[in-house]
């Protein structure tokens, strides 16, 4: 009979019966089809050991760390499980020497988020084991702090990058810097992907040729509209080609707390992407605003929504939330003299 172990646990350490519970599970590995780990880190500790085995029948695995340790969470390098089809790690990291290909060849989906700098790992290793796992739909990769660290961000740009393809895979998401990013993605093909979701940390100035030229090979990824929304903690690009009833496209957003470098973030990145998003002809600005609060004294400079929307001179319907009417306005018009149609000509 398959085994289904799920215990969730986000503050209180372990009672004794619960980890002795959870450890007789985990030694049953030759039945253990579903598990599921939520807990804080020292608490997993224990479990992480206990999955150096075979797993022949597990197809869903989900661990989380809720709390930070100085000492890593790391899944053990003899971790076999030939069925997993779903991978989901938070705080954990993956040995280096662990083979996905050998060791869980089945994932249809790979989730790793808040990758602990310890756990780092090369773009181009990733891609090594990417190119050997045929029926991944789904990957996730985030990291918890920027990496790799600018000192080193030189090395990523002189490795020789040999192409791959992921036939299948249809969601990629990634959460880290723009050299990472742009460095994985001149690594692989994705013929049939239907969603990019990216989130950079701010940095001063973006670079992005490798994403450019990588959603142009996407016909998916093709833009008719944009959204950008500007939130507490971030600024985000969501566009749509006007066909997908499911949230698919192309999501950018950059992490940071100003609104001031918000927008200047989001400039940088629409201007990078010039040429993906040059066919955008109806565009929606809006504000949270339980998230962000200015007034005139410190609100932007109408210049800096000038130049944002200077990215879009082929915008033809443009949608401004209620918080961003005033903002909006004031950057529109020329000299209080109307709208400036030499802004968006074909509005």
């Amino acid at each position: 009979m398959p085994l289904l172990i799920e215990y969730r646990n986000n503050i209180t350490a372990w009672a004794q019966h619960d980890k002795e519970n959870i450890s007789t599970g985990l030694q049953q590995h030759g039945r253990v089809r579903r598990l599921v780990l939520q807990a804080p880190s020292p608490n997993l500790r224990t479990c992480l050991v206990e999955l150096n085995e075979h797993f022949p029948q597990l197809e869903y695995l989900s661990i989380e760390s809720t709390t930070k340790v100085e000492a890593s969470l790391v899944l053990p390098g003899t971790f076999r499980a030939p069925n997993l089809r779903h991978l989901a790690f938070h705080d954990i990291g993956l040995p280096e020497q662990l083979s996905l290909s050998a060791s869980i060849p089945a994932l249809v989906t790979l989730t790793l988020t808040y990758i602990p700098a310890p756990c780092y790992f090369h773009p181009g290793h990733l891609v090594t084991q990417l190119q050997e796992l045929p029926f991944l739909e789904e990957l996730s990769i985030g990291f918890a702090v920027p990496m790799p660290r600018p000192s080193t961000e030189g090395e990523l740009l002189h490795v020789p990058i040999p192409r791959v393809t992921l036939p299948i895979l249809k969601r990629f998401t990634f959460r880290g810097v723009v050299v990472y990013l742009e460095n994985l993605i001149a690594q692989i093909y994705t013929p049939l992907l239907e969603q990019l979701n990216v989130t950079l940390f701010f940095q001063l100035a973006f670079t992005l040729v490798n994403l450019t030229q990588f959603i142009h090979t996407i016909e998916r990824l093709r833009c008719l509209s944009a959204s950008i929304h500007f939130e507490r903690n971030r600024a985000s690009i969501v566009t749509s080609n006007g066909e997908s009833l499911d949230g698919g496209g192309l999501t950018i957003s950059v992490i940071c707390m100003s609104l001031d470098w918000q927008i200047d973030a989001t400039t940088q990145v629409c201007g990078a992407l010039a040429q993906v998003l040059s066919s955008i002809e109806e565009l929606t600005l809006d504000l949270e605003e339980a998230g962000i609060s200015f007034d005139g004294e410190n609100a932007p400079d109408s210049t800096l929504w000038r130049e944002l929307l200077l990215q879009f001179t082929g915008v033809r319907r443009l949608h401004i939330g209620s918080a961003l009417t005033s903002e909006l306005s004031d950057a529109l018009t020329s000299d209080g003299a109307g709208l400036d149609l030499e802004l968006l000509p074909d509005l």
